[in-house]
């Protein structure tokens, strides 16, 4: 059996990375520059359990990912966060023939949306507005 991270990692990121919302391409990062501006997502967790059998390896994965947008300091909703959410699931939770490529030996069985939250946090100059969105994944390899 082997290590997944990196793999669904890369997945995402090809899948993901300057998906455009509203006009805007979205940047994806595993690790956030110091020079990043808002919106982008990141990696934030992974994790990973032995799901194998005496005739194959399988496991069931999770991999969180995180959405950060800015608000002035005006009134509003989460409308941009919700939408970069929103683009991101329909990218990624999606039926057998469009699953992600994991390449090599592995191959996603089922992709379901684990959980969703949010919270905004006051910053100079407006708020920030982060989500998280995790994804289990029953993975194979051959």
């Amino acid at each position: 059996m082997k290590d997944l991270n990196y793999v669904l990692r890369k997945a995402y990121y090809d899948r993901l990375n300057n998906v455009v919302v509203d006009s805007t391409a979205i940047p994806f990062y595993d690790t956030v520059p110091t020079t990043a501006s808002e919106p982008y997502m990141y990696v934030s967790d992974f994790t990973s359990f032995d799901r194998g059998d005496k005739s194959v390896f399988g496991q069931e994965v999770t991999i969180t990912l995180v959405v950060v947008t800015k608000q002035g300091n005006t009134e509003g909703g989460r409308k941009s966060s919700d939408d970069i959410a929103n683009k991101i699931i329909e990218e990624i939770r999606t039926r057998s023939a469009n699953y992600l490529t994991l390449g090599g030996d592995h191959y996603i069985i089922t992709t379901t949306l684990d959980n969703t939250s949010s919270f905004v946090e006051s910053v100079e100059g407006g708020k920030l507005v982060i989500r998280s969105i995790r994804f289990r994944h029953i993975t194979s390899e051959n």
